[in-house]
């Protein structure tokens, strides 16, 4: 709990790598306010402990879909290309949820090239996915 948010990024990050799945629903909390923080190197990290955490305790993550929705929108380029990923990972298995992440990204609210070309990827992704589908 350090003021210092260089510590507490890295306390996040490490945390997705050693906390045990039966106690992520207690610091559910803590990632969520990490994950709002006003600092990008903090919010960044907490992305990324839930892009860790989503494999062990998929429940756990689901929760904070409004926060990293939040986030998405962000000005920080690495923090919205984050964001991006773990949407994307929370949404795979649902195809429309998917299209609706693509199309509200497509219209030009990303900040960060590499979440656009991420964006890119998954809308590609997606296409193929309903090509293939409708054969």
């Amino acid at each position: 709990n350090s003021k210092n948010d260089a510590w507490r990024a890295n306390s996040v990050r490490v945390m997705s790598r050693v906390l045990d799945p039966s106690m992520a629903a207690q610091i559910d909390r803590y990632l969520k306010v990490c994950i709002v923080d006003k600092h990008p190197f903090v919010a960044s990290a907490a992305l990324i402990c839930g892009i860790h955490l989503l494999k062990s305790v998929p429940d756990v993550v689901r929760r904070w879909v409004n926060e990293i929705q939040e986030q998405a929108n962000s000005p920080h380029a690495m923090v919205q290309f984050h964001a991006l990923v773990l949407l994307y990972d929370l949404k795979k298995g649902d195809r429309l949820a998917l299209h609706k992440v693509v199309t509200n990204f497509a219209k030009g609210t990303l900040k960060s090239p590499v979440a656009e070309c991420l964006l890119i990827r998954y809308a590609t992704h997606t296409l193929m996915a309903d090509r293939d589908a409708a054969i």
